[in-house]
């Protein structure tokens, strides 16, 4: 794959409500932007205290929907036209989301999704009908994304035991964040910084797992 400075990246989110994952998603959105990508902060719904932090070179895109499911078409109609090199999702259901934009589409773009969750634990006990089905649909949906990561190893396991992925690779873990750079995304002549992890820590580029797979920390 053939990438330079002018790679994008598209970063897809319900909102930013405020939430850790939304800190992280931000914070990943400004190292990708300073290692040379053109970021594209996707949201449902342009609304959340963290949307005063957006700022350029990152560009706020608001599907304008009223919520994750209802974004669909506008989203579908985002990556047709911008056909960015990769998408990076959070939240179980904008992860679910996520894919099957990819799919409609009918773009090449590589799909990273990342679980924060154990949703086998979580899932159950939510009052909302469609978190509870969360489990199904990640089983059924998430073999279509390039990459599934967990932000720990528990989080891992229990990907695995919902979904059958196999485990494999090293994606994102405590010390080695969130990285493209070995696809050669977002690179340039120089020595960028990495972007940071999803704690919000600087790292060096980690080695990726293979499509399809689950990833925990010490793979």
């Amino acid at each position: 794959m053939t990438v330079n400075a002018e790679t994008k990246v598209a970063l897809f989110l319900p909102s930013l409500s405020g939430g850790g994952a939304e800190r992280a998603m931000l914070n990943l959105a400004q190292g990708l932007a300073e290692r040379g990508c053109a970021v594209d902060l996707v949201l449902a719904r342009a609304q959340g205290p963290y949307l005063k932090e957006v700022r350029e070179p990152i560009r706020l895109v608001d599907l304008k929907a009223s919520r994750v499911l209802a974004s669909l078409p506008a989203f579908v109609r985002y990556l047709r036209r911008e056909q960015p090199e990769a998408l990076i999702s959070a939240l179980n259901y904008a992860n679910v989301v996520a894919v099957w934009a990819r799919r409609l589409a009918g773009v090449p773009s590589r799909v990273l999704i990342n679980e924060q969750n154990t949703m086998s634990r979580s899932a159950p006990s939510s009052p909302r009908r469609r978190q509870r089905m969360v489990p199904y649909l990640a089983k059924l949906f998430y073999p279509w994304a390039d990459y599934v990561i967990g932000n720990s190893r528990g989080v891992a396991v229990d990907l695995k035991r919902v979904t059958g992925l196999p485990v494999g690779g090293r994606s994102l873990d405590q010390t080695e964040g969130l990285s493209l750079a070995p696809a050669g995304l977002c690179s340039s002549t120089q020595n960028p910084p990495s972007p940071p992890d999803d704690l919000g820590r600087r790292s060096r580029p980690p080695g990726t797992g293979g499509a399809g797979k689950a990833a925990w920390p010490g793979e």
